[in-house]
């Protein structure tokens, strides 16, 4: 279960926890002092996150345009259900990706669109409640995840797709199999981390008998989660101060309490500049595993400190109802 360290650590604070048989999982938190609340299980309702803060976290549209107002570089992007515009779109960038305008999850994405076939099938798998996909201009890097608590980044997460690095010995298809014994290593109360098989990476590498050169990097997939094989680490003491000013800019203005950013980081060790990185979205209920589960680097205590935030609005919240 994604909450369940969270779960787990309001418990150890006095807490009572409670799975309520209605719909489609929910839960009780009863805080010690007789404080209620009930969220969704599966996406945390924070009690110090506004209405506002997650309508504009959930449109990307929206995203954009704050972002873009507070002078974050965002990805050039069209909104349109139109082939004929789309076409065009794809003609002048070369390289396209369509998505969702309010859907999270990487639910609805395509990527690496050159096609204008490509492009006309993505339109129609990016299309929910007759509401236009975003169509953009693919930008090349690596996703970075920043967390604001209290007005400062707490936590910088690099989302890594699955790859393999070349010792100038191994073939393709060895190092897969030496990164997934490392991977059986791997160890935490709640991921565990894919193997890399034909399920989750193109079948031809399995059986790549190419050697890569000392330190050449092999991309085995574009993909980002746990599921399919992506790798996450702690990178906040190797990711450049502009981008950390960035997140938070952007959270000061739109919740300082709690808010993930994403950014697509093209060379993180550089400074924040155009052509170098884009913001790609707002998170108010990220998967709380991915910070227990980081195979290297920096770990944060993030459940402890979303957990103080719940503890001091409880404590407010009550004093409010009794004065």
């Amino acid at each position: 279960m994604p909450y369940a360290g969270l779960s787990d650590e309001l418990i150890s604070r006095g807490y009572v926890v409670k799975q309520l048989p209605i719909g489609q999982g929910y839960k009780q938190y009863i805080a010690p002092n007789g404080k209620v609340a009930i969220t969704k299980a599966r996406l945390y309702e924070y009690p110090f996150i506004s209405r506002i803060t997650k309508t504009i976290s959930q449109d990307k549209e929206l995203s954009y345009a704050f972002a873009r107002l507070l002078d974050v570089v965002v990805p050039e992007t069209l909104r349109t259900t139109s082939f004929e515009q789309a076409n065009a779109f794809l003609a002048k960038y070369g390289r396209v990706i369509t998505k969702p305008t309010k859907l999270g999850g990487s639910k609805g994405i395509t990527l690496n669109i050159t096609r204008p076939e490509q492009l006309n099938e993505a339109i129609l798998h990016a299309t929910f409640d007759d509401e236009p996909p975003l169509i953009q201009e693919q930008f090349v890097g690596e996703e970075v995840r920043f967390t604001v608590i209290r007005g400062k980044v707490h936590s910088v997460v690099l989302r890594q797709t699955p790859r393999v690095v070349g010792d100038g010995q191994k073939t393709v298809a060895e190092l897969i199999k030496a990164e997934n014994k490392a991977r059986e290593s791997l160890v935490f109360p709640l991921r565990t981390y894919a193997q890399l098989s034909s399920e989750i990476i193109p079948e031809h590498f399995i059986t790549d008998s190419r050697v890569l050169a000392e330190s050449e990097v092999q991309e085995l997939s574009l993909a980002t989660s746990f599921a399919t094989g992506a790798s996450f680490y702690g990178v906040l003491n190797t990711t450049h101060a502009s981008y950390i000013e960035i997140a938070e800019r952007l959270a000061a203005r739109l919740n300082p309490h709690f808010l993930v950013v994403d950014l697509m980081i093209n060379n993180r060790q550089s400074p924040a500049a155009p052509g170098n990185y884009i913001f790609l979205e707002f998170n108010t209920a990220p998967t709380l595993a991915v910070y227990t589960s980081l195979r290297d680097g920096d770990t944060p205590d993030v459940i402890a400190k979303i957990a103080d935030l719940i503890d001091e609005y409880s404590k407010l919240s009550q004093l409010r109802l009794t004065d």
